[in-house]
């Protein structure tokens, strides 16, 4: 990836998915990320890739998805899973508040 000529933005890179996530285009971060390559990811991740704002969404819709597991660990260690977290701290506490069992 250091080699990548230096107009070669790894965030515009897109590929077309048709998938157990969605059909559509995909970031290739949020690609290795869900296609369980974590040293893809994380490889991308250190050259400053980032992940999409749908992937984002997407942890948080399913924290405890065991598939997305690895990828909210990754993601944490580059400080990007944090909303994800803290939202999904914030619904648990309102659940507990509420009485209400969790899913």
């Amino acid at each position: 990836m250091a080699a990548r000529p230096g107009d070669l933005r790894l965030d515009e890179l897109l590929f077309f998915v048709d998938d157990s996530w969605n059909t559509g285009p995909r970031k290739i971060t949020d690609y290795a990320l869900l296609g369980g390559n974590m040293s893809a990811a994380d490889a991308l991740l250190a050259a400053g890739a980032t992940p999409s704002l749908w992937m984002l969404a997407l942890l948080q819709h399913y924290p405890d998805e065991a598939r997305l597991k690895p990828v909210i660990v990754l993601l944490n260690e580059y400080g990007l899973a944090l909303p994800v977290l803290l939202n999904t701290a914030i619904l648990e506490t309102a659940r507990e508040f509420q009485g209400a069992p969790k899913p």
